[in-house]
């Protein structure tokens, strides 16, 4: 609740944001790379992108968000 208020102070309306290490996804759409959290989140249905750690590049495009949280 806290980092979602802190979003919302800071951030201007409409800033879309991509939670890295989003773990089991209490921020919405994430990039995760431990396979059990991909597992919990795919079991959730919730967005997120799997990172392949071996390929050392995060599957986004450049600029895709406004900005990253990492928590």
């Amino acid at each position: 609740m806290e980092v979602a208020n802190l979003m919302r102070n800071y951030l201007p309306p409409d800033t879309s944001v991509i939670d890295v290490g989003c773990g089991a996804g209490a921020y919405g759409l994430g990039l995760e790379v431990d396979p059990h959290c991909c597992e919990i989140l795919r079991r959730r249905q919730l967005p997120f992108r799997e990172v392949d750690a071996a390929a050392r590049v995060l599957p986004a495009a450049d600029a895709e968000w406004d900005c990253a949280i990492c928590i």
